[in-house]
C-alpha cells in the first residue's frame, strides 16, 4: 500500500474507514455482524495510519518485514498519543468518557483524514507499487510455513479445553527443525522473515492462548489499570503507580479494545503478541544487514529461543510494546536510505514512544545510548583506524570476504549514526514524562527522578524479573543441567564473537553505529553479571534486552569456533566447513528450543513448569471458575476491604481489584475474627496446597488455616473456588 498511486490508496482507506462506520453503527443498533468488527478494526488501527505516516514522511521502496515494522510502530504511536490527546482535552469540551467508542472513533477519523490530506500534498505523485508473486503461492516450503500459527492455535485451545499437549509437542518439533530447513536451503531466502514471524507468533501463541484468562505476574497489573480505563472511558493520571504511568497500557490496550469491541484480555492475548513477534522480524532486518541472511535467520532464531522471549515477555506487555519501539530506533541508527530529516523525525517519534512506553527500558537505554553515542563519535575512530575507515572513501562496491562470506565494502563503511542531539533528547523526554505527567506531580526534584530511574533500572535484576519458567535450569534434574549446560555453550559464542569484533574488525560487517551499541550492551550485561555477586539480583530479563543487539555474536562466534577447530585439525575454512559450521549452529538451535520450552522435560517426565505443556503445573494461570469468585470478591467488596490470597490468587484478585487491595497470606498469616475481609481460595488451596514465594507448602496443616479459616464465614463457592469472610 506505501508504494500504490495515491488515489487507489485513498480508495482504500476511505473504504475501511467508512465500513468501520456503518459496523460501529451496526454494534450500536445491536446488530453485530462475527468478527466482521474486529477485523476491520484491527486493519484500520493496526494499519492505516502508519501507511499514511510512511506517505507523508515519503519512504518507500521497503521490503515487506520492514514497512511492515515500521507501519505497525507508527500507528501504534498514533493511537497512544491520540488517546492521550483526547483523554486531556476532551473533559475540557464536556466529553466524560474521551476513550469510549464514539469520541475515538471522531478523533481517530479526524487524524486520519488530516493524515490523508498530508499524504496527497506530500506524496500524491508517487507511484510504483510492487506486485506478491502468485507463482509459489502453494509451494510446499510457503503452506508449511503458513499452517504453523494455525497448529499454535489449535495446540493452545487443546491445552485450554482439555489439558493436552499432543499439538503443541508436535508445534515445537515443526519450530526446531525450521534452521535446519534454512541451511539446507528447503526454504527459499526470501521466505525468511515469513519464517522469522510465524516461529514468533506461533511461539507466543502457544503460551498466552493456552488459558481463557490473562496468565502471569505483571500482566495481571496491567491488565487491571488497562480495564480500569476502558471501564470508566478515563485514564485517571492522579493514581500514582507506575503501571499506571505507561501508554502502552493505559491507551494502546482500552482504545482497541474499544474500536473492536473486543476485551481488553482478548487484546492482550492476540493483538499484543502479534506485535511483538514483529520484534523479531525488525530485528532480521538489522541483523541482515550487518551479516548475511542465514546468518541473520539463526541469531534471530536464537533470540526467539530462549524462553524468557514466550514465557516470560507474553506476561511483561508493556514491555513487549517498548521493546517493538527499540527495534525502530536501532534500525534507523543502522539505516542510510532515509534523508537526516526524515530519521530525526522518526527517532523523536519512536524514542518518545519507547519513553512513555516502558519506564525500566526508557531509562535504561538512556544509559545505553549515551554510551553507545560517545563511543561512535570518540572511541570506534580510534579502535577502528586503519581496518573499517579505509573503506569510506570507497566508491565502487567492491567485493571482500568476511566470517559471514562474500559482502560489498560498502556494508562495512564507516557509519557514524548515533545521533547525539536526539539521543540528549530521549533523556530529556524520558524523565520528563515521568517527573511531570506520569507520576501525577507538577515537579520533581533531581534526586527524585533519578532515583526512580535507577530503582527501575535495577527492577529489571530483580528476581521478581523473572518467573517460575526458571525452574527449567533451577532445580536438578539430568535433563535440565544439560539444559543448562546449552545455556552456558550459547553465551560463550557470544562473547567469542564480542572477542572477535576486535581482534579481526577488517573481517566484521558491523557498521561503527552497530558497534557502538554492541559495546554498550556488552558492558551492560557484564553489569548484570557483576550484581548477582554483590547484591543477588536475577540477570534472565537483562540478558533478553542486550540479546535485542547482542544475538548476532552468538552466528559470529559459532563460526569463530568452528574456524578455530578447522585449523586445528589443519584444514582450511572453505565453503564446506562454512557449510558444516552453519549446519551444527543450527542442530544446536533445534536442541535448544526442545529444551528451553519444556519438550524434553515433557518426553522425559521430568515435571516440565511450562504450563503450555503442562495442565497441572501450578501458575499464575485461572480457570473460568476462579476468574468468576475474584469478580464476585471484587463486585462484592466495601471500601477498605483487605482482600487475601495466596501468591497467585492475590494475583488474580489484583487484576480485577487493584494490587492495593491485595495481601498474601500464607502458613502464619494472621486474620483477625471479624476483621473486614475476604479470604479467596483457588482449585490448588482446596486440594490443601498453599503457593508461597518459596514454594509450596501444606495449608490444612498450617497455623494460617487452623486459625484464620477453619471459623470463618463460606461465603462464596462454584466448586472451583471460594471465599470465606472472618
Amino acid at each position: 500500500m506505501n508504494d500504490w498511486e495515491f488515489r487507489e490508496l485513498l480508495a482504500v482507506v476511505l473504504g475501511i474507514q467508512f465500513l468501520l462506520w456503518i459496523l460501529i453503527g451496526l454494534g450500536s443498533a445491536g446488530l453485530d455482524i462475527f468478527f466482521a468488527r474486529q477485523f476491520i478494526g484491527f486493519i484500520y488501527l493496526a494499519f492505516i495510519p502508519g501507511v499514511l505516516l510512511l506517505r507523508i514522511f515519503r519512504i518507500h521502496e521497503l521490503s515487506n518485514a520492514e514497512a511492515l515494522v515500521y507501519v505497525s510502530g507508527l500507528s501504534i504511536s498514533t493511537m497512544m498519543f491520540m488517546g492521550f490527546f483526547a483523554n486531556t482535552f476532551f473533559p475540557v469540551l464536556g466529553v466524560d468518557r474521551p476513550i469510549s467508542t464514539i469520541p475515538l472513533l471522531a478523533v481517530m477519523t479526524a487524524v486520519v483524514l488530516t493524515f490523508c490530506f498530508l499524504a496527497y500534498i506530500r506524496d500524491r505523485d508517487f507511484s510504483r507499487p510492487s506486485f506478491i508473486d502468485s507463482n509459489g503461492i502453494v509451494a510446499p516450503p510457503l503452506l508449511f510455513l503458513c499452517i504453523l500459527p494455525f497448529v499454535s492455535i489449535a495446540g493452545a485451545q487443546l491445552m485450554s479445553v482439555t489439558g493436552g499437549n499432543s499439538l503443541s509437542m508436535v508445534l515445537l518439533v515443526l519450530l526446531a527443525i525450521i534452521p535446519l530447513l534454512i541451511v539446507f536451503d528447503r526454504i527459499p531466502s526470501k521466505l525468511y522473515p515469513l519464517a522469522v514471524f510465524v516461529t514468533a507468533i506461533a511461539l507466543l501463541y502457544d503460551v498466552t492462548l493456552a488459558s481463557p484468562y490473562v496468565t502471569g505476574y505483571d500482566v495481571q497489573i496491567e491488565y487491571f489499570f488497562a480495564r480500569a480505563v476502558s471501564t470508566s472511558g478515563f485514564w485517571n493520571l492522579t493514581i500514582s503507580d507506575d503501571y499506571n504511568s505507561v501508554l502502552s497500557i493505559t491507551m494502546l490496550a482500552p482504545i482497541i479494545a474499544s474500536i473492536c469491541n473486543a476485551s481488553v484480555a482478548a487484546v492482550f492475548k492476540v493483538i499484543y503478541q502479534f506485535y511483538f513477534a514483529l520484534v523479531p522480524l525488525g530485528l532480521y532486518v538489522v541483523y541482515q544487514r550487518q551479516t548475511n541472511d542465514k546468518a541473520a535467520f539463526l541469531s534471530v532464531f536464537y533470540f526467539t529461543s530462549i524462553f524468557v522471549f514466550y514465557a516470560v515477555m507474553t506476561q511483561e506487555l508493556r514491555q513487549e510494546i517498548a521493546e517493538l519501539f527499540l527495534v525502530l530506533l536501532i534500525l534507523l541508527i543502522i539505516e542510510k536510505k532515509l534523508t537526516s530529516v526524515t530519521r530525526s523525525s522518526l527517532f523523536i517519534i519512536f524514542g518518545f514512544s519507547l519513553a512513555v512506553s516502558h519506564y525500566g527500558l526508557s531509562y535504561l537505554y538512556v544509559v545505553i545510548l549515551i554510551l553507545a553515542a560517545l563511543m561512535s563519535a570518540f572511541i570506534n575512530p580510534m579502535l577502528l583506524r586503519g581496518h573499517r575507515i579505509a573503506f569510506s572513501n570507497t566508491r565502487e562496491p567492491r567485493s571482500t570476504h568476511s566470517s559471514f562470506g562474500p559482502i560489498k565494502t560498502e556494508q562495512i563503511a564507516r557509519n557514524n549514526a548515533i545521533p547525539t542531539i536526539l539521543v540528549l533528547l530521549f533523556v530529556v523526554v524520558t524523565f520528563s514524562w515521568y517527573a511531570f505527567i506520569a507520576s501525577s506531580h507538577t515537579l520533581l526534584t533531581l534526586t527524585g527522578v533519578l532515583a526512580h530511574g535507577f530503582s527501575n533500572v535495577l527492577a529489571v535484576f530483580s528476581p521478581q524479573a523473572a518467573t517460575p519458567a526458571g525452574i527449567a535450569v533451577s532445580e536438578y534434574s539430568p535433563m535440565r543441567q544439560i539444559t543448562l549446560y546449552l545455556s552456558y555453550l550459547a553465551e560463550f559464542f557470544v562473547v567469542l564473537g564480542f572477542v572477535g569484533l576486535f581482534r579481526k574488525p577488517r573481517e566484521m560487517t558491523f557498521t561503527d553505529g552497530y558497534f557502538s551499541l554492541v559495546c554498550a550492551n556488552f558492558a551492560f550485561v557484564l553489569v548484570g553479571v557483576a550484581m548477582p555477586l554483590l547484591f543477588q539480583f536475577n540477570t534472565l530479563r537483562a540478558y533478553q534486552i542486550a540479546l535485542i543487539v547482542l544475538a548476532p555474536l552468538f552466528v559470529v562466534g559459532g563460526l569463530i569456533f568452528f574456524r578455530a577447530v578447522t585449523r586445528i585439525a589443519g584444514t582450511s575454512f572453505a565453503k564446506k566447513q562454512q557449510k558444516a559450521s552453519l549446519t551444527a549452529l543450527s542442530i544446536f538451535l533445534a536442541l535448544f528450543l526442545l529444551f528451553n520450552s519444556g519438550w524434553i522435560y515433557t518426553v522425559t517426565n521430568d515435571n516440565p513448569t511450562q504450563f503450555a505443556l503442562n495442565s497441572h503445573a501450578d501458575a499464575p494461570r485461572f480457570s473460568g471458575q476462579e476468574v468468576l469468585a475474584a469478580q464476585w470478591v471484587d463486585s462484592g467488596k466495601l471500601n477498605g476491604t483487605a482482600l487475601y490470597g495466596d501468591e497467585f490468587g492475590r494475583l488474580l484478585l489484583s487484576s480485577f481489584s487493584g494490587p492495593q487491595n491485595t495481601q498474601v497470606f500464607n502458613t502464619y498469616t494472621a486474620v483477625a475474627r471479624g476483621e473486614n475481609g475476604i479470604i479467596l481460595f483457588r482449585s490448588t488451596n482446596l486440594e490443601g496446597t498453599i503457593t508461597m514465594t518459596d514454594g509450596q507448602a501444606s495449608l490444612t496443616n498450617s497455623s494460617f488455616y487452623q486459625n484464620s479459616v477453619a471459623n470463618s464465614n463460606l461465603v462464596y463457592d462454584n466448586g472451583a473456588a471460594r471465599a470465606y469472610h472472618p
